[in-house]
């Protein structure tokens, strides 16, 4: 339930060759061809792990009571969380907190990245306890705007990627062969994640989506 869908890499890869490497102008999704020249938003992709933050208000009108259910899970129901991390998150986002937001509100979303010490190689570089960092919030079947999920973020005291940029989709890939300075740690950033400026979606209803990873460009 409430899955996050896949993020294609901006072009197709080189499944022959032993590393996978990407095929420069082979686009991965028509889509990409189509849009490459309109405005993007790239945001700091985070290198951590995957989380779902789910919450339900249900009613029950026999006994006059509200029940907020509130379910941490990882990419899917089957992923384990790790555990630093998952004694964290209750603490981060409690039932209290997002009823402020919420209210009555029925399958809310949050999607995230767990990060911090042992979630991932390098993982400590982004904090010294284990976090979490929002981007993206679903309401029912709709995807919130970026402005909303900022203020959302705020609200809950939560931190939400940043911003790196906006333009095509050629000056991201030349923002990754180049360089740029990460928003949330010292070292180098994993990549972007690239969504056009106002919310598209393909004739399958797929959100039009995609990333760029640093290394994928290195020279």
């Amino acid at each position: 339930m409430n899955t996050y869908h896949k993020i294609n890499t901006v072009y197709k890869r080189d499944m022959d060759s032993p590393r996978h490497p990407l095929i420069v102008g082979d686009w991965a999704r028509p889509e990409f061809e189509l849009l490459q020249f309109i405005e993007w938003t790239y945001t700091e992709k985070v290198d951590g792990t995957n989380i779902r933050v789910m919450y339900n208000c249900v009613t029950n009108p026999l006994l006059d009571t509200i029940i907020v259910p509130l379910e941490f899970r990882g990419k899917t129901d089957k992923a384990e969380i790790q555990k630093n991390l998952m004694l964290r998150l209750p603490e981060i986002l409690t039932v209290d907190k997002l009823r402020s937001v919420f209210d009555e509100a029925t399958n809310v979303c949050l999607y995230g990245e767990g990060y911090g010490p042992k979630i991932q190689k390098g993982g400590g570089d982004y904090r010294k306890d284990a976090g979490f960092i929002l981007f993206d919030i679903k309401i029912g079947r709709w995807w919130l705007q970026r402005s909303d999920v900022e203020k959302i973020g705020k609200t809950l005291e939560i931190p939400v990627v940043p911003i790196i940029g906006k333009g095509t989709l050629k000056k991201a890939i030349d923002l990754c062969i180049y360089g740029y300075t990460s928003r949330l740690r010292p070292t180098a950033p994993e990549g972007l994640v690239l969504k056009p400026a106002v919310e598209l979606f393909n004739r399958k209803g797929e959100r039009i989506i995609t990333k760029l990873k640093l290394k994928d460009f290195a020279r």
